[in-house]
């Protein structure tokens, strides 16, 4: 709640005298003492009276007002040793005087910035240190042991007591200093505050008359209600979907149409994120695809490790002589998040996924009417699988990213050393303002194993654009377009997004990381839009 002290000053509180060595071993210099009246912001000020004096010389007093709440002073410091008493007269509660020292020739010397000598009592065998002391008190005794100083405290019962100290156990000699704090029966209190009492202006009305003044309307730009609710996310999606994601597949584009709904929780007290959804797509060939998906994300404190746990639902009549088919998917993960510096972190992921299909195979000429997440001949010989990998991330700027990423992922009997397909991912991402640009390479390769006879290589680029903007701090607004080209066929995937969220100035607090780039940044541009006085700068 007070500004951070800078070099050669010092807080004095009440009932507190503040004493300076002064060491000024040359001619006589000037010194020159700030006294700054200090006041906690949620009470009012109050004069202040401070007085100071260098060694046994006169007391000089410093007058501080809430009007002029700081005076400088020049102290004349004659050569030699020194010490300079400051203390506050009749502080009230809550009172802070701030003292600052500062010397145009010789701060360093007057400062003390050199080697001091130190007094001790020398303890032998033959002469041990003995004092006399009136108890009830309590000694702090610092040893000097090779460099170091120990400190072991004693307590003196009441009435007069014989205090002998002897060189430690297997020394001939020991350096002791000796201090004492005994009880005070009177403790000097600081004078409360008084009570002021502020009379408002009364207008004169003569008798009779209106007074008619501006009624401003009052609007509440948060409502009460609804804050703890979470993030409703609406959405429309124009795809044009190729298999990019799984090799031996040369089924043409799906085109649809996706509507869907979303809804994220972050719940504090259990440190986690809840996400539920569903979507429907109206497919240009084939009956229309239901979908239902969950996730939960659990932020443990155990080594930074979290818990990701998926369920993704899939249902669709492909055509009307073929039934309701169906796909589950299933996935749970433990990431963990290791930072390396301020500006970079990498995240190992250890990941598990199965899936339960309805259907054995494609129904001859079905092809183009079963929906990719019903149905590929990859999801089918591939339902259940162990993914390993890694992810470092690296911001060179706050709106700059740098990723790369190397995955792992095994056949149906999990074994790590007989994979599937590795994939090595590298990108960039660049935020201006409210638009992020995202540029990604992606290399995959699929291992010679029992569903395939060669190995094969995969080599996408993709594209994206991301703007989102909090038009108020309850909704906003999300476009997006998604691009994936594999440079080897020429086939490429197009995804165009629209979306609006409904929050009570949540913002990005209920989406998991990773959801939105550059999370942090983009909520304190919409703080500063929407907030611009110091609300958004805390």
């Amino acid at each position: 709640m007070l500004e951070p002290l800078l070099d050669g000053e010092r807080l004095i509180y009440a009932g507190q005298r503040l004493g300076i060595a002064l060491h000024n071993p040359s001619t006589p210099s000037t010194i020159t003492l700030t006294f700054k009246l200090e006041e906690l912001a949620y009470v009012d000020a109050r004069d202040l009276t401070a007085r100071y004096r260098v060694d046994g010389g006169e007391h000089h007093v410093v007058h501080l007002t809430p009007d002029q709440p700081s005076q400088r002073v020049q102290v004349r410091i004659p050569q030699g040793r020194h010490l300079l008493r400051a203390e506050m007269l009749d502080p009230v509660q809550n009172q802070i005087l701030r003292l600052g020292l500062a010397n145009k020739n010789q701060l360093r010397e007057l400062n003390g910035d050199h080697v001091q000598e130190r007094a001790y009592q020398v303890a032998t065998q033959d002469e041990p240190v003995e004092l006399a002391l009136e108890g009830p008190v309590w000694i702090r005794v610092d040893e000097a042991d090779d460099g170091q100083t120990r400190s072991r405290y004693l307590f003196v019962e009441p009435g007069w007591r014989e205090l002998q100290l002897v060189p430690r156990s297997g020394q001939q000699e020991s350096l002791y200093r000796l201090f004492y704090q005994q009880p005070v029966t009177e403790a000097k209190q600081s004078l409360p505050r008084e009570k002021r009492h502020f009379q408002p202006n009364m207008i004169p009305v003569s008798q009779g008359s209106k007074l008619k003044l501006p009624v401003e309307p009052i609007e509440d730009y948060l409502p009460l209600s609804e804050q703890e609710d979470g993030t409703w996310s609406f959405y429309g999606r124009l795809a044009s979907r190729r298999n990019l994601d799984e090799d031996r597949d040369n089924t043409p584009s799906a085109l649809f149409v996706e509507l869907g709904v979303t809804h994220r929780l972050f719940q504090q007290a259990a440190d986690s994120y809840l996400e539920s959804g569903m979507l429907v797509r109206a497919r240009e060939t084939g009956g229309p695809t239901l979908g239902l998906d969950g996730r939960m994300r659990w932020q443990s404190d155990f080594r930074a490790i979290t818990l990701d746990l998926q369920g993704d639902l899939f249902l669709q009549q492909p055509e009307s002589d073929i039934g309701v088919e169906g796909a589950l998917v299933l996935k749970a993960a433990l990431p963990q998040h290791r930072q390396l510096d301020a500006k970079s972190y990498h995240r190992p992921t250890l990941s598990l996924f199965q899936r339960w299909l309805s259907m054995d195979r494609m129904p001859e000429g079905s092809s183009e009417s079963v929906d990719q997440d019903i149905f590929t001949r990859y999801k089918d010989d591939h339902q259940r699988g162990l993914k390993l990998g890694d992810t470092f991330t690296h911001y060179p700027w706050r709106d700059n990213r740098l990723r790369a990423s190397l995955f792992l992922t095994s056949n149906e009997a999990l074994n790590p050393f007989d994979p599937d397909h590795t994939d090595f991912t590298l990108g960039a991402d660049q935020l201006v303002r409210d638009l992020n640009l995202g540029l990604s390479y992606r290399w995959h390769h699929y291992f010679d194993d029992d569903d395939r006879s060669d190995d094969s290589n995969q080599h996408n680029l993709r594209l994206r654009l991301d703007w989102r903007r909090w038009s108020t701090p309850r909704h906003s607004w999300h476009v997006g377009l998604n691009l994936d080209h594999e440079l080897d066929s020429g086939d490429t995937s197009v995804f165009i997004t629209l979306s609006n969220q409904r929050a009570n100035g949540r913002f990005y607090r209920d989406y998991r990381q990773g959801t939105v780039a550059f999370e942090s940044l983009r909520t304190r541009h919409e703080l500063e839009r929407h907030f611009p006085s110091s609300e958004a700068a805390q």
